[in-house]
């Protein structure tokens, strides 16, 4: 009966909100530029700055934390290698990999250098994603020149320049 359905439906979504209390709550808190920089530096092996920018070692390789409190936006990078290094072979491969295999870390151009970048909105993001933004931007730059990719996960195979791809 339709009565039957009802305080079945009920039951199930107190059950399920009930479950929700069980979870971390200081983990779903909002990610702020200090609760951020401390994570940054408690990743580090060595750090130094201020707040909105900090230059620090991860994984051997150094890297740095911009973020604006007035934007919302953080990015953590690394440098690679001088644009104007870069074969046409390489570019051509970044952009695919930004696609495939890069994931939430990308490939991108600044000021004449090849970086790796985590870029994203400070009050969302989640200590694993700031975690996970760190291991993607070294493994971008271990990665460079091989497999192009942030060892998290690929979508699908990238095309080489000799390979068909179906006209598209």
């Amino acid at each position: 009966s339709k009565s039957l359905l009802l305080i079945l439906i009920i039951m199930i979504s107190q059950s399920a909100f009930a479950q929700t209390n069980l979870l971390d709550f200081d983990a779903l808190s909002v990610m702020d530029q200090a609760r951020l920089e401390k994570i940054i530096k408690e990743e580090a092996t060595q750090s130094e700055g201020e707040r909105g920018f900090i230059l620090f070692m991860y994984q051997n390789i150094p890297m740095a934390l911009q973020s604006d409190t007035t934007y919302d936006r953080m990015r953590s990078f690394a440098p690679i290698i001088e644009q104007n290094k870069l074969t046409p072979e390489q570019k051509d491969i970044i952009l695919e990999a930004n696609y495939h295999s890069a994931l939430d870390g990308r490939y991108a151009v600044s000021e004449g250098l090849l970086m790796a970048v985590f870029i994203h909105p400070i009050s969302p993001l989640t200590e694993e994603q700031v975690y996970a933004g760190m291991r993607q931007v070294a493994a971008l730059v271990r990665n460079f020149g091989t497999t192009y990719s942030s060892d998290e996960l690929s979508f699908g195979d990238t095309i080489g320049p000799d390979q068909d791809n179906g006209g598209n």
